[in-house]
């Protein structure tokens, strides 16, 4: 598997594989086990695997459904500390485990008469099962993404069926049966349902940077950011001082109303993620200028917007006192307005090689190092997640 290690949910989702390797393994050879002194110890290491998986799991789906570290902290907490309970009952030997018995398919375990370690099990297991689905059910009504969406139905899906599984082998094969409990089984399935989710969505193991936290802190000038409704959720204190401190939760199209092509623009914008440049509009007096740039989620998807306004003419004075040619000033508007080196080559029917000689000269004109340093040095730090390199 190709993992990332540097993301906090695929760090847990591996450590809670490795545990349900474990489980197994020690859960494997307690059924086969020959007598007392294989038992008990192989016991103890499937039922510490078994616990430990709980708040691993747990942790991670809250990490996945995008949960605050606070909240994310504050739910885990009950988890672990029934988790630490029952391991201490597991080493001391009061855990509902209290002997077994040998039948033709393998050792079966007999579950304690003693209230307290069979109440503490319920209600660890209805704690983890009502935190877990909470969590799911958490990241399905909190996000516009159908793939991501899709996602959250599937370990729905699959967390599903491993508790039905538990149940079952507990309730019918071990006790009515009195057969050895194959809810090893069950976590095989976990095994492959989570090495499943890290090989083919691992680009959602690191959580995306919320765009209006550090982004909004290091930009300069006339900028909003904008929601996948249109609604304005964050802004500079220059866009305060401009348009007023009232129009935070409105639509951009009612703080900007009666802009012309700004519900074109933006429906298109949404429909190709594409940047849209030079919509020109009045605020009091000023004559100023609009750039849309498409925020996209990990599957590519619209994910809202940076709103930049810019007084009229701003992007031609910087290309003037740069002293730019005619062929560089069409390039550098081109990378000002989102294009991909490729797309600028398109465009304007050249070659990439040429494009490339083209920002080449930019670079040395601008004394910049890359489009994202190219385009604040033409728009006052216009943000580098608006260019695509």
């Amino acid at each position: 598997m190709r993992i990332d290690r540097s993301s906090s949910l695929n760090r847990k989702l591996t450590l809670a594989c490795y545990l349900v390797g474990l489980y197994e393994l020690a859960g494997s050879l307690m059924v086969a086990a020959p007598d007392a002194n294989w038992y008990w110890p192989c016991l103890k290491a499937t039922s510490t695997a078994y616990l430990l998986m709980a708040p691993v799991i747990i942790s991670a789906l809250l990490d996945f459904a995008g949960i605050r570290r606070k909240w994310h902290n504050i739910l885990v907490a009950p988890c672990l500390a029934l988790t630490l309970i029952q391991l201490a009952q597991v080493w001391t030997g009061t855990w509902m485990i209290a002997g077994y018995d040998s039948t033709r398919w393998g050792t079966v375990y007999e579950i304690t008469k003693e209230p307290l370690p069979i109440a503490v099990n319920y209600i660890y297991s209805i704690v983890n099962t009502v935190t877990g689905f909470a969590a799911l059910g958490h990241a399905w009504f909190h996000s516009h993404s159908r793939r991501y969406r899709t996602i959250v139905a599937e370990v729905f899906i699959m967390s599903l069926l491993c508790n039905l599984w538990g149940g079952f082998a507990k309730v019918v094969v071990l006790l009515k049966y009195h057969q050895p409990d194959p809810t090893c089984l069950g976590a095989g399935i976990v095994l492959i349902g989570y090495t499943y989710l890290i090989e083919r969505y691992r680009h959602l193991s690191e959580r995306r940077p919320d765009m209006t936290g550090p982004l909004l802190a290091s930009l300069k000038g006339i900028a909003l950011f904008v929601d996948t409704r249109g609604t304005v959720i964050k802004a500079t204190q220059e866009a305060i001082q401009l348009l007023g401190d009232r129009f935070e939760d409105r639509p951009l199209t009612e703080v900007l109303k009666g802009w012309p092509g700004l519900d074109d623009q933006w429906a298109g914008m949404k429909a190709d993620l594409l940047p849209r440049t030079e919509l020109a509009g009045t605020i009091g007096s000023g004559r100023f200028q609009i750039h849309l740039f498409p925020h996209r989620n990990p599957f590519d998807e619209f994910d809202g917007a940076l709103v930049r306004i810019f007084s009229e003419g701003t992007l031609d004075k910087s290309l003037t006192a740069y002293g730019l040619s005619a062929r560089e000033q069409e390039v550098a508007r081109l990378v000002c307005e989102g294009y991909s080196t490729k797309q600028i080559a398109e465009t304007l029917f050249i070659s990439l090689s040429t494009v490339k000689n083209h920002l080449h000269n930019l670079y040395a004109k601008t004394e910049t190092s890359g489009k994202a340093d190219l385009v604040r040095a033409f728009l006052s730090e216009a943000p580098a997640d608006s260019v695509e390199d």
